[in-house]
């Protein structure tokens, strides 16, 4: 049995090319569309060519049927949810032409927006099964050889990864002289015959200035700042009548005297100041003294 359709609400059974890195799952089946409005069907059209889809016009035993047929039709979402079988002769009757064959040949019906819904999901599912095949794969590891001269570190009972060096060019790297060959570096090379010049040559010390000691007989010249005068030897100036004179005066030693142990330039928190307690002032003339024996 062959139906006819309106052919200028229906195509000839088209293919266009689709993208070639999707699949087509939809190649070689059939789809019959009975759609009024015109942007719907054109957009419908485009999407099942996409993947693979044909667009068909009519029934046909012989060959392949349609395996769905999508209908704009008010009644079409209680044929989608129901047995089509189910269905009465007077039911059936009240259907447009196109759905009663669907019907009787048990074709799958669906409405617009339920067929784009599960367009949409399967393509979805079509382009994440695409990233995951085409996804980037590492690089099986080839066994390579390592060049000499190069090193390998490794611990003994094998817990971690050994550390492997290899050096490009041996020229970069000199010679280390270690032993009796050693000179004075691990770099420096020594023979038997130069140890043996070493040795009969004698070894002169020097000594640089900065570690020579002076005498203390040399004269020191200088600024005594007791009597605020330049003198050619600070030696002889100290053991000068001048000297122990501004020396000996009473009271020369009390600034000295009332900074040792004083606490009272000292900012300590939590801790009391400590006053020291002052010396008498008359002291005798006798206890001022100087030492003699300056060394400078």
């Amino acid at each position: 049995m062959t139906m006819k359709l309106d052919a200028k609400a229906c195509k000839s059974v088209s293919k266009r090319k689709c993208c070639a890195h999707l699949p087509k799952p939809w190649s070689n089946k059939k789809f019959i569309i009975d759609i009024e409005d015109p942007r719907h069907r054109d957009l419908l059209v485009k999407e099942i060519e996409k993947l693979g889809g044909l667009i068909s016009e009519e029934f046909n035993n012989d060959e392949f049927l349609p395996v769905c047929v999508v209908s704009d039709y008010h009644r079409v979402d209680i044929l989608e949810n129901s047995r089509l079988t189910s269905l009465s002769e007077k039911q059936k009757h009240a259907l447009p032409l196109i759905l009663r064959s669907a019907i009787d040949l048990n074709i799958r019906i669906q409405s617009y927006d339920m067929f784009m819904k599960n367009l949409s999901s399967l393509k979805k599912r079509l382009k994440t099964n695409y990233q995951s095949t085409k996804a980037p794969s590492k690089s099986k590891t080839d066994v390579r050889l390592l060049n000499s001269p190069s090193f390998k570190l490794e611990q003994v009972d094998g817990r971690y990864a050994p550390d492997i060096k290899e050096f490009s060019s041996p020229t970069n790297f000199p010679t280390l002289y270690l032993g009796n060959n050693i000179g004075k570096s691990v770099f420096h090379h020594v023979t038997k015959e130069d140890r043996l010049k070493e040795r009969r040559q004698p070894k002169s010390v020097e000594v640089s200035q900065e570690f020579i000691i002076h005498k203390a007989n040399l004269q020191r010249k200088g600024l005594c700042d007791v009597c605020t005068k330049h003198c050619d030897d600070l030696r002889m100036h100290c053991t000068s009548r001048e000297h122990l004179k501004n020396v000996s005066q009473p009271g020369f030693y009390d600034d000295v005297d009332e900074l040792c142990f004083s606490t009272e330039f000292v900012d300590a928190d939590n801790y009391p100041n400590v006053y020291r307690t002052r010396r008498s002032s008359e002291v005798s003339e006798s206890s001022f003294i100087p030492n003699l024996s300056i060394e400078i």
